[in-house]
């Protein structure tokens, strides 16, 4: 039986490029402009509904964030830190809890 492709972190995601993984702020959202959640979430579905913002970030292997700066001590985490995979995308990692994976469009 095949095995399952390794879980990667997407590099780039349209015009954005992977970041880190952030942890989430001291009592705000690290990314608080806009969110979704979903079962079927990717790295690109993030992208897509966060087009137009600096970050997005995906967390906990189901939500999106959005923002153009950081809530207050959303501060780098150990990349693998950031271990869950994405529910609509096993092939791809979507943070962790209070963990994000952040992609800038900068």
């Amino acid at each position: 039986m095949p095995q399952a492709a390794t879980p990667q972190i997407v590099q780039t995601v349209g015009p954005y490029k992977f970041l880190s993984c952030y942890t989430e702020g001291t009592n705000v959202r690290a990314l608080g402009s806009a969110s979704t959640a979903g079962s079927t979430m990717t790295v690109q579905s993030c992208e897509a509904f966060c087009n137009g913002y600096t970050y997005f970030g995906v967390e906990y292997g189901q939500e999106c964030y959005c923002g153009n700066s950081f809530g207050n001590g959303s501060v780098p985490a150990p990349n693998t830190d950031c271990n869950m995979v994405c529910a609509g995308n096993g092939g791809e990692y979507c943070g962790a809890g209070n963990r994000l994976l952040v992609y800038s469009d900068s």
